[in-house]
C-alpha cells in the first residue's frame, strides 16, 4: 500500500507540473481542482487545500473570453463554480460558498451558487441545496439585464429540479417578482 501511496502522489505531482504549463486559464484551473480532488483519496490530504487554493487563483484570472457576443465572462463563473465544487466534494463546504461571495457580478454569482448547489446534490448535501439556491435566486433578482436573469433563472432552475426540491415559500416570491419584473 505504501508504494501505491508513492506512485499515486508521484503521478499527482506530475499531473500538477503538466497544469502549471497548460495556458488556458479556465482549463488550468479546472485541471488543478480535479487534481486536488484526488488528493483527497491519497495519504497527502494536506495537499487538497494547496492545490484547491492554486486553482482557485487561476480561476480569478479568468477573463471574459464571449464579452463580444455580448455574454459576460461565463467562462469565469464556470471555473469558479467548477473550482467551489471541489471544495464541496471534499468536505469544505464553507470555502466553496467564500468563493461565490466574491464573485461581483450579479449573473457569475447566481451561476457559481447554483454550480454549488449541484455539487451539494451530487455529494449527498441535500441539507445545504435549498439554503444555497435560494441565495442564487436573491442574487439572480438583481441581474438588471432581463437575458441574464433568465438564463440564471434557468440554471437554478434546473438544479432545483435536479436536487429534486420544491421550491420553498421564500424562492416562489423572489421568482413571482422577477417574473412581474420581467412582464
Amino acid at each position: 500500500e505504501a508504494g501505491q501511496n508513492d506512485k499515486a502522489s508521484q503521478l499527482l505531482s506530475q499531473a500538477i507540473q503538466l497544469a502549471q504549463t497548460i495556458g488556458d486559464a479556465y482549463s488550468k484551473a479546472g485541471a488543478l481542482a480535479e487534481i486536488a480532488g484526488k488528493y483527497a483519496n491519497t495519504v497527502q490530504k494536506d495537499k487538497v487545500s494547496q492545490v484547491l487554493s492554486q486553482a482557485l487563483q487561476v480561476a480569478k484570472t479568468i477573463g471574459a473570453s464571449f464579452e463580444g457576443s455580448g455574454f459576460i465572462s461565463v467562462p469565469k463563473a464556470w471555473g469558479l463554480a467548477e473550482v467551489a465544487g471541489k471544495y464541496v466534494e471534499v468536505g469544505q463546504y464553507d470555502n466553496a460558498i467564500q468563493i461565490a461571495n466574491t464573485v461581483e457580478n450579479p449573473f457569475q454569482k447566481s451561476w457559481t451558487l447554483a454550480g454549488i448547489a449541484g455539487k451539494c446534490t451530487e455529494t449527498g448535501r441535500k441539507d445545504k441545496v435549498s439554503q444555497v439556491l435560494s441565495q442564487a435566486l436573491q442574487t439572480a433578482k438583481t441581474i438588471e439585464n432581463a437575458n441574464y436573469k433568465a438564463r440564471a433563472l434557468a440554471e437554478i432552475g434546473g438544479k432545483y429540479a435536479k436536487a429534486g426540491q420544491k421550491v420553498d415559500d421564500k424562492a416562489k416570491k423572489i421568482l413571482q417578482e422577477i417574473i412581474r419584473e420581467l412582464e
